[in-house]
């Protein structure tokens, strides 16, 4: 095969080695920690496990956490006031978005075989690689220091 440009990429191995007891046991060979729909540790009624090392959205970066803190967060707090029903997670469809440099790069729609051209890709995460999203969301201001 020919190509201009290729990456070689291999995942992401999750650093849960450390887990011990219980936890462990949730443990994947390949370092996921197996959870719940409602995101608990499997066999734990009171663990959750989301982001990197959850195997509910498996290698796909800091969006999956993002996607389920809310439904962590809100269990939490039902399980604290005793109030409501555990949430469950609902994985979104696969997609992917890959910015090559501030303007280019491409992607696919989920769950369709529409491509995301360089200049959508560039305005959803090329330009600044979402760092003005997380800035936001931390209530922190991106205006460079001297």
């Amino acid at each position: 095969m020919i190509a201009d440009i290729w990456f070689r990429c291999y995942g992401v191995t999750p650093a849960s080695d450390y887990l011990a007891g219980g936890l462990a046991a949730a443990r994947r060979p390949d370092g996921f920690v197996e959870v719940t729909p409602e995101l608990l540790v499997a066999g734990q009624d009171r663990v959750f496990a989301l982001g990197d090392v959850s195997a509910a959205d498996q290698n796909k970066g800091a969006g999956a956490a993002g996607r389920q803190a809310p439904v962590v967060a809100g269990n939490i707090r039902a399980l604290i006031t005793g109030y409501g029903e555990l949430a469950r997670y609902q994985p979104p469809p696969a997609a992917i978005i890959v910015p090559i440099g501030p303007d280019g790069g491409a992607g696919q729609r989920p769950d369709t075989a529409d491509l995301v051209h360089a200049e959508v890709v560039a305005q959803l995460k090329g330009r600044d690689m979402m760092v003005q999203r997380f800035a936001e969301l931390l209530g922190l201001s991106t205006t460079a220091h001297s």
